[in-house]
Order: C-alpha cells, then sequence, then structure tokens
C-alpha cells in the first residue's frame, strides 16, 4: 500500500503550526553535541547555547514567517526574516537551533554551519537559504 501527502496539505498543516507559533533561532556552543534521536524540547540542549557579548539568552524571535506552496518542486516552503546579533558581537557558534519558544519548547530544525563561526565585534548573521528555514515535502 503506498501513502503520500497531497502536497498542498503540507501548507494548511505544518505551516498553521509555523506562523501561528512564537518560534525563536538560538545558537549553541561549538561543544554542542546534536542527538536528533533524544534531543527534543529546549530544556534538553539549552545548557549549550552561546553565551557573550551582544547575544542575549533563549535567541532571538523569528520575525514574518511565512509559508509557501512551491508547485514547481510540490512542497511547502517555511521562511521568515534573516536574523543578526550584533553590532558589538563577541562570542563562538557551531550550531543555530529553531524552536518552539512555547511549551512544550519544542525543537523544529537544527542548522549545521560545519565548524565554528566566531564574532569579534561585530556584527554575526545568518542569513536564510533561498528556500527558506525549512521545507515541507511528500
Amino acid at each position: 500500500m503506498l501513502q503520500n501527502w497531497f502536497y498542498k496539505s503540507g501548507e494548511g498543516l505544518l505551516a498553521v503550526l509555523w506562523t501561528g507559533h512564537a518560534l525563536k533561532v538560538a545558537l549553541m556552543k561549538p561543544t554542542f553535541v546534536p542527538n536528533p534521536d533524544t534531543q527534543v524540547v529546549w530544556g534538553d540542549i539549552s545548557a549549550q547555547e552561546v553565551a557573550g557579548t551582544g547575544y542575549t539568552a533563549g535567541g532571538i524571535a523569528l520575525a514574518n514567517k511565512t509559508q509557501v506552496y512551491n508547485p514547481g518542486a510540490d512542497r511547502t516552503d517555511l521562511d521568515a526574516d534573516d536574523v543578526s546579533w550584533g553590532p558589538g558581537a563577541t562570542f563562538d557558534a557551531a550550531f543555530a537551533v529553531v524552536y518552539d519558544s512555547g511549551a512544550p519548547a519544542s525543537l523544529w530544525s537544527l542548522v549545521d554551519f560545519q565548524g565554528t563561526k566566531s564574532v569579534v565585534n561585530g556584527v554575526f548573521t545568518i542569513n536564510w537559504a533561498a528556500a527558506g528555514i525549512l521545507y515541507l515535502s511528500p
């Protein structure tokens, strides 16, 4: 038996959660070890959050969240504005995490910077991909 999403149903299901919940992006230390099997909520990983000048604990709220159905790719793209810390930011980060800042603070996405990224008295920016932060594909 073969089952599949109706292509546009992702826009109606997951996208409602995306736009309707208070989501944040937080930065994680270079020593953070991701485990998608056991790390489910923000409390599972919050001790590994970056600390430094120009960084506020808990991260930054995602602004202007959108969901757009992309019929050519048969997927729903979930996006928001790029995020920045600074000016004057000084810290090291190796990952970013998108999470629901309400209860139960579910983790949504892990961004691996493929190594440590540093900022010294500057601006640290995450420019999301053209397809968005996440996308849902059948």
